[in-house]
């Protein structure tokens, strides 16, 4: 796992800003809550300053520098630093939130370029400490990088046709003519002939003669897309995997090539033994292929249990470790000729391995920042990092601890000790699957963490999270839960009307019968009679006046779908929004509606009150805010700068701003009751599908695709 230190120091605030690009260290550590945590009573009434950590991105690539630092780049724009062979790591300010394909350094240099989508280029001059971000004017994916052995110039190579080219080591770049609107994603350099080739799609090979300045097209016998490119060390050779399992060799610079048979079906990766010459390819279906005449002829191996592998590290003369998916590795003792499968110990992909032969670590790097290193060339292995796995639908604090504990996708439970920063995950393996959670909350009366999802499932813990009670079967989704506010009755609603009470701290549960045939979304509660309600499609609304035993249709003149409410139990005043710009008032509590014009036709998905002031609020898509002073009898529009889907509202500790976080990592706050927005900066462009405070730091959890972390500056800075 990950741990961002969290300690408190005297810092001024403009202190903290310089800090909040420099590296926040990332090492191995135990879980428990930093002694300096702050309280809320010491978060003071103003609003916060904070620094964004992306705790899980998708590493995509991993490499080895000349000087012995490991780098890894992912996801969220994340460059992540190592001095001491992965078994601790640094991450600085992104300078992108685009996922870096990529990354290479320039001879004669300490500077490092990193390339990705959306034609993302950065590049570092302090070995990956801080990050500079390049706007050359250009939307496409940028798969692949090269610099000239004596720094002279950089190529980066993309989809749509796109090459750029720099002469100052990838701070300025030039977008370079092609004969063809081609794919590309590899770039190499033959320096026995003086060209470098650009690979791509569809068997396009581009070669250049002149340093990258103008192209021409290649004859590569083949029309299938490159997959690997390599330059032969003996012959000078270049020699690329094709994705119907050729291999392609040019003699020439890259101006022509001819076809070799590899008895594989599709080449994903390629390396070559630097003192026997001997190259080894990892292919799909458990295929490895071996050549011991410098790509002439090949022998094609079987690998354990015919799992597929993503990429190589030579680890000795004769030693290798291979990773890939589902968190499987192997490793060969022989150069290849036979190999042993091991698990790293998580069912997540491995996309990139490295061998440091300065700790004599090999280090692996994959999907939502797991990291892995062995220290016995791949035979055992330990977590360095692990992110949260899955999406996650719902954080909550658990009061006694202070911890919180996150459900999301494929049953996944979380649990974090620290504000947010490291997360310790788990499969609830007792329920059926698949089941989605997608709610978690805290039931006061029982003291317990509640739980619901797919697969008609529901958790329960009066122990905070250490053990369980729970249902789950073959059925209908819970979309979520209320709780009674005097006895603690815990009632589960969801897809096509299905309702079910949970009673006696869990003991007890009971199916509710089915009112109408439409989803049920959300529910509410007034704290002072403890009447209940949920509401959802179609215009669906229930309402229950004995802790959730019994349930009696309400009309709402509608069919729209409402998706978020509001209880005022000070005014017995209840607001639902939904659909097509719905909004529907009831001020008799939830007697009788009436439809209140919204000026929008966007989806409504959210509503709240102001804690500073009588106004309410209401988000929704394509940007959509709307605020009313009048107990919502009539609402006006306010801008916020985005036009993403804002779908969640909370309060910021302390000062008691408004928070709203939405689709490509927007999260907006207003300190005027909903007036006026700014945004903060999350450093992740993902969907975030709401916030949950953290009460001892005063993080912000941003829990969504990632979960991002808005690090509170110390309260004492000035």
């Amino acid at each position: 796992m990950i741990r961002v230190p969290t300690r408190s120091v005297p810092l001024s605030r403009k202190l903290f800003s310089l800090l909040s690009v420099a590296l926040m260290t990332l090492a191995l550590s135990g879980c428990n809550r930093p002694g300096a945590s702050r309280t809320a009573a010491e978060l003071g009434d103003q609003p916060g300053e904070y620094h964004a950590v992306v705790t899980n991105p998708s590493l995509y690539s991993i490499v080895r520098l000349e000087n012995g630092v490991v780098m890894a780049v992912g996801t969220d724009g994340a460059v992540w630093r190592s001095d001491n062979g992965g078994a601790s790591w640094s991450q600085g300010e992104p300078a992108t939130t685009a996922s870096l394909q990529q990354l290479i350094s320039v001879p004669g240099t300490k500077r490092l370029v990193a390339v990705g989508t959306e034609g993302a280029l950065v590049y570092s001059e302090d070995e990956g400490k801080h990050w500079t971000a390049v706007n050359v004017g250009v939307t496409s994916n940028l798969q692949a990088a090269y610099a000239d052995p004596q720094g002279k110039f950089v190529i980066a190579a993309g989809v749509d046709g796109l090459i750029l080219r720099s002469e100052d080591g990838g701070i300025n770049w030039q977008r370079v003519p092609l004969p063809a609107p081609v794919g590309l994603g590899l770039l190499a350099g033959d320096a026995r002939h003086g060209t470098v080739v650009a690979l791509g799609g569809q068997g396009v090979a581009l070669v250049s003669s002149d340093e990258g300045r103008s192209w021409s097209l290649a004859s590569s016998g083949t029309d299938e897309a490159f997959t690997t490119l390599i330059v032969e060390q003996r012959s000078g050779d270049l020699i690329a995997g094709v994705a119907n399992g050729k291999i392609t060799r040019s003699s020439d610079g890259g101006k022509t090539w001819r076809v070799v048979e590899s008895g594989t079906e599709h080449i994903i990766h390629m390396l070559q033994d630097p003192a026997s010459g001997t190259l080894i390819t990892l292919a799909t279906g458990g295929k490895v292929a071996r050549s011991e005449d410098g790509g002439k002829t090949w022998t094609t191996l079987s690998t354990p249990n015919g799992v597929s592998f993503a990429k190589l590290a030579q680890v000795s003369a004769t030693k290798l470790v291979a990773v890939g998916d589902g968190g499987l590795t192997m490793n060969s003792d022989d150069l290849g000729k036979t190999w042993q499968l091991v698990s790293a110990g998580e069912q997540r992909t491995l996309n990139g391995v490295v061998f440091d032969a300065k700790s004599g670590a090999v280090v692996a790097a994959g999907g939502t920042g797991w990291v892995t290193t062995s220290n016995d060339a791949g035979k055992t292995w330990k977590t360095v990092s692990a992110g949260v796995p899955e999406y996650v639908h719902g954080v909550a604090v658990e009061p006694a601890s202070g911890d919180l504990i996150a459900v999301g996708a494929n049953r996944m439970t979380a649990r974090s000790r620290d504000g947010g920063i490291t997360w310790e995950s788990s499969v609830m393996k007792q329920l059926v699957e698949p089941a989605y959670l997608f709610k978690i909350g805290y039931e006061p009366v029982s003291k317990s963490m509640v739980a619901a999802g797919g697969q008609s499932s529901w958790l329960l813990s009066g122990d905070g999270g250490k053990s369980w009670k729970f249902g789950s079967k073959q059925g209908p989704v819970y979309q979520g839960f209320i709780t009674h506010p005097k006895t603690g009755a815990v009632v589960l609603y969801g897809d096509s009307g299905a309702m079910a009470l949970v009673e006696d701290g869990g003991s007890r549960e009971t199916a509710l019968p089915v009112l109408v045939d439409a989803a049920f979304f959300r529910g509410e509660v007034d704290a002072n009679s403890g009447t209940m309600w949920v509401y959802g499609a179609d215009g669906a609304l229930a309402r229950s006046d004995d802790a959730g035993k019994t349930w009696t249709l309400v009309p709402t003149g509608t069919t729209a779908t409402l998706y978020g409410g509001i209880f005022d139990s000070a005014r017995n005043l209840f607001e639902l929004v939904g659909s097509k710009g719905l909004i529907l008032r009831s001020a008799d509590g939830g007697k009788t509606w009436a439809s209140v014009e919204s000026g929008s036709t966007r989806l409504l998905g959210s509503i709240m009150a102001d804690p500073k002031s009588k106004a309410l609020l209401i988000a929704g898509d394509g940007g959509t805010v709307l605020r009313s002073e009048d107990e919502g009898k009539s609402w006006t529009p306010v801008a916020i700068g985005t036009e993403a889907l804002v779908r969640a509202f909370s309060i910021e500790p302390g000062s008691n701003a408004i928070l709203l976080a939405g689709r490509g990592g927007v999260v907006l706050r207003s300190v005027d009751s909903g007036k006026s927005w700014t945004p903060l900066k999350t450093n992740t462009g993902s969907r975030i599908k709401s916030i949950t405070a953290d009460p001892l730091s005063g993080n912000l959890v941003l829990y969504g695709d990632r979960i991002t972390v808005l690090q509170r500056a110390p309260i004492h800075a000035k």
